[in-house]
């Protein structure tokens, strides 16, 4: 059985798109900036994946080498409409 270990949260910030990890499946508490980039690069989708893909590579890495796991990422979900960005 595999465990979660926290989720990976992509946040609009200013004029930056930020990749987070954070323990919390609900909420940011003790989320840790693992990159970002400015919001007029990932206007591009495929930029935009790439991001994404390095994110999650990145801490992927961080994970391997920590522990010697390799992670599994489920598919990704959107954040409930209150917590999206321009909604408070």
């Amino acid at each position: 059985m595999k465990a979660e270990i926290g989720r990976l949260a992509f946040r609009v910030e200013g004029q930056f798109w930020n990749a987070y990890w954070t323990p919390q499946q609900d909420n940011m508490s003790g989320a840790l900036l693992l990159a970002s980039i400015r919001m007029t690069v990932v206007e591009d989708e495929t930029l935009k994946n790439q991001f994404m893909e390095l994110a999650k590579a990145g801490f992927g890495t961080i994970v391997r080498d920590v522990s010697g796991q390799t992670l599994r990422w489920n598919d990704p979900k959107p954040a409930p409409k209150h917590k999206r960005s321009g909604n408070g």
